[in-house]
């Protein structure tokens, strides 16, 4: 999330973007989903229900490219001497739309206006259109030489109006009755079919389509031939030579044109598309708005948390539904789907309106929390799996995470920053933000409230807005419930009291295995920081956030960090230097730590903050292996490997995958120290090793059930394969040598590569010289990490494994 950038220069929008104030493009360039090198799809989203935020380009100079994703401004656009292009498979949305005075316009993707699209893009002035334009209203040029070209579509719910030798595609036609389409302009006559759109029950009745029933320029001696899809692409005809077309009961959503071949003069016109939005039996037909009220929806029954839920704006829907003050909703699965006018659905401003959703919630719409309260508002109360996706960045008052799935994660956060106004509420569950944010609160003077008791966020960030009030570590209102999918790594931000002004904290917590060694060693608080662990919190801060002094302290807390043997051994660190501020009073348990920092500068608290320790004996946090190796003894491989700690280690499994097998087999359990803060030395032998290729791991599991895996250390046992060999392996570069021998004479030698799945990566026929050898590079540009397997169909069958690291 974050605020507009300047109007000048490159700005690169790769990350997800709410649209917080208009923006005005002078002679900057302005790349949405784009990371400098390539697309990136990602959303920028103007909120509905807010300000309706213009976009506006007004020197020559100006560039607004949409590379990826789909791009929403609620209000007003207007494009003066700029370049504009939309690549394909991206989408802009707009409100009214002007374009003027020799801009350039490439629309290779979609753009949707909603409103009417005014275009005056005289002056050389160029709008061309591969993709798809459409507009909410109508379209004029309203200067005497424009022309819109290209082989895409346009189509309006309103007029096509042209001025002059003004063109749409090629034609000065006018359509004066909508919906039209620009490719129909070539003929004289009107040619629109009625209705538009149309939401119906599955199952439960026709529609009937009417060719031109009020026109002014009828098509003489026409003859009309229908046309039906399912997809919008794929059209097959159906009806008959009429002027009207019913179709059958319909079970899924269907589009509807129509062709008409009229004589004097003779053309073809195909009209804009129709379309019968067919609900589910979860669907809302919206006779009145309360969502409580049975018939409003397609099953004749309000939703249960087994039913599935489709909110589809369109005609013949009347009301969008409201959650009423009383009212406790419950489904299963949420889609607002992207129409316009918009679908939506609005919590009533109650403490008693709530939305509880059992499955998954698909925003593409417009969702209006209105909620009051921290038990009301929207509750994500599933006991699977649940998914928060859509186009649209959903804005709550209120809003709990309360799912008792068990699994990791138990919510993901899909496409996009997720804001709650008043209060987040977290009871269970564990959530992926998948790079997301999440912010509480809206200013210093409304910061929301966090009601705590159990799960977290990881994968993402979690902003919070602080007040210039004091807040205590570890007060909940200074809390960021954040961490890892396998552990609870909790920040706590307290402050002394802000003496400027209040602002944002934003923290994301970044897990990486094991701990690194400090060098150059540094000093703190009377000990030696020699070893610091390599996870981290980083604090950013924002929104005008400032004040004299060392107002801040830091509390961390965390699971899963090692060997902790003492925890006054620990200390908050920078990366390899001392951390702002001074250390502070730790406190235990052992396996859940917290370490503290106080007196800490507004200046100097962003940055990161890692664990590091004073004693590397005692307390040497996560240790990988220092060692593990396999090597090819007399008959026999010998595997040796080495810990410097152990932390409720139970036991170690020796694992062994073959050439030809598809899954590691346990050989041998290997017992282990549990928790001991000094080397330890461990060996296996394998004493009847496997001919060919080998591939070995270790497997370690603590007393609680957790385990890890070690790197994979790959053995050949050569003595009855020595006719053919693949090395290095793991492969160097992108690329290995072949060798085999024993061959026939200039013998044929077909090679494929193939993954695990058995698809084909690569292939290619080799021939052995005279004396049956062979000998090659093969090169493997392009392809993930992985294990793959190299077959031999020559005579001999031979197939081996290799490893891309």
């Amino acid at each position: 999330s974050g605020g507009v950038p300047a109007t000048t220069g490159t700005v690169n929008v790769s990350n997800p973007l709410t649209i917080n104030q208009s923006i005005t493009i002078t002679t900057g360039t302005y790349n949405f989903g784009y990371n400098g090198t390539s697309a990136v799809a990602v959303n920028v989203t103007d909120p509905p229900g807010g300000t309706a935020f213009t976009l506006t380009s007004v020197t020559t100079g100006g560039t607004l490219t949409i590379w990826a994703g789909t791009t929403t401004f609620g209000g007003a656009a207007s494009m003066d001497n700029s370049t504009f292009w939309i690549k394909a498979g991206a989408t802009l949305i707009v409100g009214p739309l002007t374009i003027s005075n020799g801009s350039t316009i490439i629309v290779d993707g979609t753009l949707i206006v909603n409103g009417t699209f005014t275009n005056s893009n005289n002056g050389g002035g160029t709008t061309t259109v591969a993709g798809s334009v459409q507009i909410f209203g109508n379209y004029t040029a309203s200067v005497g030489a424009v022309a819109l070209a290209g082989a895409g579509t346009l189509t309006t719910t309103g007029t096509i109006t042209t001025t002059g030798v003004s063109s749409v595609f090629g034609s000065q036609n006018n359509c004066t009755q909508g919906p039209c389409s620009g490719t129909t302009l070539s003929c004289t006559f009107d040619n629109y079919i009625t209705p538009s759109s149309v939401t119906v029950c599955p199952g439960v009745s026709t529609v009937t389509f009417t060719s031109n029933p009020v026109t002014s320029n009828p098509p003489s001696s026409p003859s009309y031939q229908w046309q039906s899809s399912t997809d919008n692409i794929s059209f097959s005809n159906v009806g008959t030579n009429s002027s009207t077309y019913t179709t059958p009961t319909l079970t899924q959503t269907v589009y509807v044109k129509v062709t008409i071949t009229a004589t004097g003069p003779s053309c073809t016109s195909t009209s804009a598309t129709s379309t019968v939005n067919v609900l589910t039996t979860g669907g809302w037909l919206g006779t009145t708005d309360d969502w409580g009220t049975d018939s409003n929806w397609c099953s004749g029954l309000a939703p249960n948390n087994t039913t599935d839920v489709i909110i589809a704006n369109g005609t013949g829907v009347n009301n969008m539904p409201l959650i009423a003050a009383g009212t406790s909703a419950v489904c299963r699965n949420l889609i607002i789907s992207s129409t316009n006018p918009a679908s939506s659905v609005t919590l009533a401003a109650s403490a008693t309106a709530s939305l509880n959703i059992f499955g998954d919630f698909t925003n593409n719409g417009t969702f209006t929390d209105n909620s009051t309260a921290a038990a009301a508002g929207v509750k994500f109360v599933g006991s699977v799996a649940q998914t928060v996706a859509g186009s649209t960045a959903n804005v709550f008052n209120n809003l709990t995470f309360a799912n008792t799935s068990g699994t990791t994660p138990a919510v993901n956060l899909t496409t996009n920053n997720v804001t709650v106004n008043s209060a987040l509420t977290m009871s269970s569950g564990i959530i992926n933000m998948n790079g997301f944010t999440i912010t509480l609160g809206t200013a210093a003077g409304s910061t929301g409230t966090l009601n705590y008791t159990a799960g977290r966020f990881y994968g993402g960030n979690i902003e919070r807005w602080f007040p210039t009030t004091s807040i205590t570590v570890p007060a909940v209102a200074g809390q960021f419930p954040i961490g890892t999918s396998a552990d609870y790594r909790p920040i706590y931000i307290g402050s002394s009291g802000l003496t400027a002004s209040g602002g944002t904290i934003k923290i994301r917590h970044n897990a990486s295995g094991g701990a690194t060694a400090v060098t150059p060693t540094f000093t703190d608080n009377g000990g030696t920081v020699a070893i610091r662990s390599n996870s981290f919190w980083t604090v950013t801060t924002g929104n005008g956030i400032t004040s004299t002094g060392t107002p801040f302290s830091i509390r961390t807390e965390g699971t899963g960090f090692g060997t902790v043997g003492n925890f006054n051994d620990l200390r908050i660190t920078r990366v390899n230097t001392i951390s702002p501020g001074s250390d502070g009073a730790h406190a235990g348990p052992l396996t859940n730590p917290q370490v503290n920092r106080t007196g800490i500068s507004t200046a100097l608290l962003p940055g990161d903050y890692y664990w590091g320790s004073i004693n590397a004996v005692q307390t040497p946090l996560p240790i990988e292996l220092l060692n593990f190796t396999a090597k090819l003894g007399n008959a026999a491989i010998d595997l040796h490997w080495k810990t410097a700690s152990e932390l409720n280690n139970d036991f170690f499994t020796v694992e062994r995958m073959s050439e030809g097998d598809e899954k590691f087999n346990a050989l041998s359990t290997i017992q282990g120290a549990g928790t001991k803060t000094t080397e330890s030395s461990y060996e296996w032998i394998d004493k009847n090793p496997l001919l060919g290729i080998s591939y070995y791991r270790l497997k370690q599991t603590d007393f609680d059930g957790k385990y890890t895996y070690s790197k994979v250390r790959v053995i050949e046992n050569n003595s009855s394969f020595s006719t053919f060999k693949v090395y290095p392996n793991p492969i160097a570069e992108n690329k290995f040598t072949l060798e085999m021998n024993q061959l026939s004479s200039n013998a044929e030698v077909p090679v494929v590569i193939i993954n695990m799945q058995g698809a084909i990566l690569y292939q290619a026929t080799y021939r052995s010289d005279t004396g049956g050898n062979l000998k090659t590079t093969v090169e493997m540009n392009s392809v993930p990490s992985g294990v793959y397997m190299v077959v031999i169909n020559a005579a001999t069958g031979l197939r081996k494994k290799i490893l891309i690291p």
